[in-house]
């Protein structure tokens, strides 16, 4: 099985197509979202990328497993060093010790299996492409003006790899200077945030094929200052330290003889709350608080 990234997209239809037809062949493939990776990615505390990757490869390994398939070996392209990924990987499933485990890079064009794997993937990313249905709504060609193509050219997505060039066509054309672009564009993507802020005259037309205005600046989109950049707010107090002792209020000071009788009233209180007097609770209940209530 050659190297589905060398393949042009028919040829990897008709490979798929031919694992389809292959009883002793089954396989499973697990679509994240540009939304679900972004949102992971762009956390105050990141998920990132290979996280991600490593708990989809996970998930996929313990639904064949929980179909009841006898594995006795994986095969898997790593991420980042092989043998620490192995041992990663291993750590997630210890009631299945007899499972060899083959983990190394560019396994895809190193074991059949994981090229068919690839290319059961690729398919998939290309047809989610091919078929994304948007949430948002785009402006006719009328609404946007005279553009030097069609609204319908603009919109094609290429590859999504940014050494396409429709694909980074794609990526200017259809820019907001707000709202960035529409959910097919996963913001957290390096080739994205940098061209947010790439420097650039304004453009003509002056409209987003969303409808913005572009800014009157030299970038792209309008610059976001994000709560972790601005100014840092006064710091929180630790909750240990409403457990401390208060300070003394200095209204309450006064002379000797004022203390001696605000002590007497307190212990007259303590004594009638000892009692447990039915009127007393009364009282207390048909009183106003006050700050003579605190003892």
């Amino acid at each position: 099985m050659p190297d589905s990234k060398t393949l042009t997209p028919a040829r990897r239809d008709e490979l798929l197509q031919a694992l389809l037809r292959e009883p002793s062949m089954g396989w499973a493939v697990r679509v994240m979202s540009p939304q679900d990776i972004s949102a992971g990615m762009m956390r105050r505390v990141p998920y990132n990328l290979n996280e991600q990757s490593c708990d989809a490869t996970v998930q996929l390994i313990q639904g064949v497993l929980d179909a009841g398939i006898d594995v006795t070996h994986i095969f898997v392209d790593t991420v980042g060093e092989p043998t620490a990924y192995a041992a990663k990987l291993k750590r997630h499933f210890p009631r299945y010790g007899h499972i060899e485990w083959k983990v190394a890079r560019k396994a895809d064009a190193t074991y059949p299996i994981v090229g068919a794997a690839s290319i059961a993937a690729k398919v998939t990313r290309d047809a989610c492409l091919e078929n994304w249905v948007y949430a948002e709504q785009r402006l006719s060609s009328a609404a946007l003006g005279k553009r030097k193509r069609s609204d319908d050219d603009a919109w094609e997505t290429g590859s999504g790899y940014p050494g396409d060039p429709k694909t980074v066509r794609y990526l200017k054309e259809t820019l907001d200077p707000v709202f960035g672009w529409t959910g097919i564009v996963r913001f957290s993507w390096a080739t994205a945030k940098s061209m947010l802020e790439e420097p650039v005259k304004t453009p003509i037309p002056t409209t987003s094929i969303l409808g913005t205005a572009y800014p009157p600046s030299s970038t792209r989109a309008f610059k976001v200052e994000w709560s972790d950049e601005a100014k840092a707010p006064k710091p929180q107090k630790s909750i240990a330290s409403y457990f401390k002792a208060a300070a003394p209020n200095k209204q309450c000071a006064g002379t000797g003889a004022a203390s001696s009788q605000s002590s007497g009233i307190h212990q007259k209180d303590r004594k009638m709350l000892s009692e447990h007097t039915s009127s007393l609770w009364r009282q207390l209940a048909l009183s106003a608080a006050t700050d003579a209530d605190l003892f």
